[in-house]
């Protein structure tokens, strides 16, 4: 690692618990396994049994939690800006809380990436070096990643395997930006602290012409949700959106249906940066949510249709077609428009 201190002291905690750990299963305490099944040759059906040393790990947590070394790790950790990342990275997904609730969740996610797949917990120094790797990976940028790109600080972080290719054409500091606002929002002390900054994130990757044009709603929905999911979707969002100015006003309480709403959409902007960054979605999102949204019939500067009935992007890209694009505009008594290229009749009354 790039701090030779955050090293010596994850390791003295990862050695420290695997004696703790190792003395319980040489007291007696046996690992948990699950029967996974897999298909063989001829059609047969193998039964193997896979180790599940996270339920034991998590089991004996407070113990893990007590040690010296834990606490010493602990407050190192609370000082790096990339614990969500590198959560993200590892698909950890955490209630809210402060950066010495995600230390130790941290702390936890090591142990288990250390001892994945074990039914002891000998120390393994290749092991260790690779899971301190990582943390490394989510919580620095070295000066070749900064070359390669730029201001783009958590693309290396999230998805290592882009580490050699170029930086997205989304543009370099709207995903910065909406990388850094996810983080913001997933530190905040409540759901309705956190809704602006899962906005404010989203807008940056999918309206990049502003706001004005009511499209975040539609585009999410294309990109998260399959067509007959699309206009319950696009309806969640603007009530977030609408929520959203009751904050702003000073109007919201908190009440679990506005924590389930925010929580829905921050899910949903969570797994559009992770698509990003790993490669599963086209670095220019409001293009393609556009041709995922557009109309079958071919036009002259947008995307075409093909045979098969997908649709044709400009660079090539075939996607899944809509009957038509879906935009969303305040009227002016407060209320969100759904605008459908099939019906423009439908006007949505958002509650708070």
């Amino acid at each position: 690692m790039r701090s030779p201190q955050l090293q010596t002291a994850l390791t003295e905690f990862v050695s420290d618990a695997a004696h703790r750990l190792q003395a319980a299963v040489d007291a007696g305490a046996e690992v948990p396994f699950e029967l996974d099944s897999r298909a063989a040759r001829g059609g047969a059906q193998l039964y193997c049994y896979r180790p599940l040393p996270e339920a034991f790990i998590a089991e004996r947590w407070p113990s893990l939690a007590d040690l010296d070394s834990c606490a010493a790790a602990e407050r190192l950790l609370e000082c790096l800006q990339g614990l969500d990342r590198y959560l993200l990275q590892r698909d950890v997904q955490i209630g809210r809380g402060d950066r010495g609730a995600r230390a130790k969740v941290v702390l936890q996610t090591l142990l288990e990436d250390v001892f994945g797949e074990r039914t002891d917990f000998e120390l393994d120094g290749e092991r260790v070096r690779r899971a301190l790797a990582q943390l490394d990976a989510a919580a620095f940028t070295n000066p070749g990643e900064v070359a390669l790109i730029e201001t783009l600080h958590g693309l290396a972080a999230v998805a290592p395997e882009l580490a050699g290719t170029r930086a997205p054409a989304i543009g370099r500091p709207e995903l910065a930006w909406a990388l850094a606002r996810f983080e913001m929002g997933c530190e905040r002390t409540s759901q309705l602290e956190a809704l602006s900054d899962h906005l404010l994130a989203l807008r940056a990757l999918l309206e990049p012409e502003g706001s004005a044009g009511g499209l975040l709603p539609g585009r999410l929905a294309a990109l998260c949700a399959t067509p007959e999911e699309r206009p319950a979707l696009t309806r969640r969002v603007l009530k977030a959106i609408a929520l959203e100015h009751d904050v702003i006003a000073g109007r919201a309480i908190e009440h679990d249906s506005c924590d389930a709403l925010v929580t829905e959409l921050a899910g949903h902007l969570r797994a559009v940066l992770r698509d990003v960054v790993s490669g599963h979605l086209p670095p220019d999102l409001a293009a393609c949510a556009d041709a995922l949204l557009a109309a079958r019939e071919p036009t002259q500067e947008g995307p075409s249709a093909a045979a098969d009935g997908q649709v044709v992007t400009r660079e090539g890209r075939r996607v899944a077609p809509r009957e038509g694009p879906i935009r969303a505009r305040r009227l002016s008594g407060g209320e969100q428009e759904l605008r459908d290229a099939v019906d423009t009749a439908e006007i949505l009354n958002v509650p708070v």
